[in-house]
């Protein structure tokens, strides 16, 4: 019988699993991260669901032309968005101006469709503003990322502590929230949550806190509230600076015996250490 040639034994195709795992080692980190994702997706066929999948990974969105068009061509796209599973992070930013829509529809129209999110990030959104103006309503919506368990929030204006405290709330599986130069207006009289109340438990679930950036009277307001929450009873991992520190120094009490990992930026040492306590320095200063 005839010995076939080497041409005739090799596939012109590399497997499928090597083009996946050398896509997946393309860095989503770097700036220009989805161009050559992009490139991969047009390729073939064969590199098409892998450059998708890791394409939805990170979704971010910094302005309303970019949010119209993902909801357009990915969300109400009966064959893209098929891989929306495969989103695990989504980040609005309004770095290049405001975004009056995204910022009031996102939770709505994006609200239960991603089932794998972890990450939610919003930065610089104005909700304080007439365009960007958020019914309480709109919080419902929020609760359908019940997947989410880290939530940043940095340089948001709230139009209210009540709005700000439903966005915490409304989160069902958050464990970490990260609070950087948040805004709201003052409040004359402060009416704080019952204390049965039911979105005050999902705090519970809370193992880390970073909070920076809040004006002393924004700390006291919201600490007011979370004093009358279920905040701190699983808290593992603090991260703050000296003003939060000094102005919920009751809370940090309560809060003490079980945090692990601690990281203040103070510039009175010695009276930061006097308000956590003494009993609860050992091992959680680093």
């Amino acid at each position: 019988p005839q010995v076939p040639t080497i041409s005739q034994t090799i596939t012109p195709y590399l497997p499928r699993e090597i083009t996946d795992n050398i896509i997946s080692c393309l860095d989503i980190d770097s700036p220009y991260w989805y161009k050559p994702l992009c490139n991969c997706a047009l390729v073939c066929r064969h590199w098409l669901p892998a450059s998708r999948h890791h394409l939805l990974m990170d979704v971010r969105l910094d302005s309303d032309r970019q949010y119209n068009l993902f909801v357009s061509n990915v969300i109400r796209s009966p064959i893209v968005s098929r891989w929306l599973p495969s989103t695990r992070r989504i980040s609005l930013s309004a770095s290049a101006g405001d975004m009056p829509i995204a910022s009031t529809l996102f939770m709505h129209q994006l609200g239960g469709r991603f089932p794998n999110l972890e990450q939610l990030q919003l930065y610089r959104l104005k909700w304080d503003t007439r365009e960007s103006s958020i019914s309480p309503r709109m919080f419902i919506f929020l609760g359908a990322f019940a997947s989410v368990r880290t939530l940043t929030l940095d340089d948001v204006r709230f139009p209210s502590s009540g709005t700000m405290r439903c966005t915490i709330t409304a989160l069902p599986s958050l464990t970490d929230l990260e609070m950087r130069g948040v805004t709201w207006p003052i409040s004359p009289s402060v009416r704080p949550l019952r204390r049965n109340a039911p979105k005050s438990e999902f705090l519970k679930r809370l193992r880390r806190f970073e909070v920076f950036g809040l004006d002393s009277p924004l700390v006291e307001e919201m600490f007011e509230w979370l004093s009358i929450t279920a905040f701190g009873t699983s808290l593992v991992d603090l991260r703050t600076n000296e003003t939060v520190l000094m102005k919920g120094s009751e809370l940090w009490r309560h809060t003490g015996p079980s945090v692990t990992q601690l990281a203040i930026d103070f510039v009175d040492k010695g009276e930061a250490l006097s308000t956590i306590g003494t009993s609860h320095q050992d091992g959680i200063l680093h």
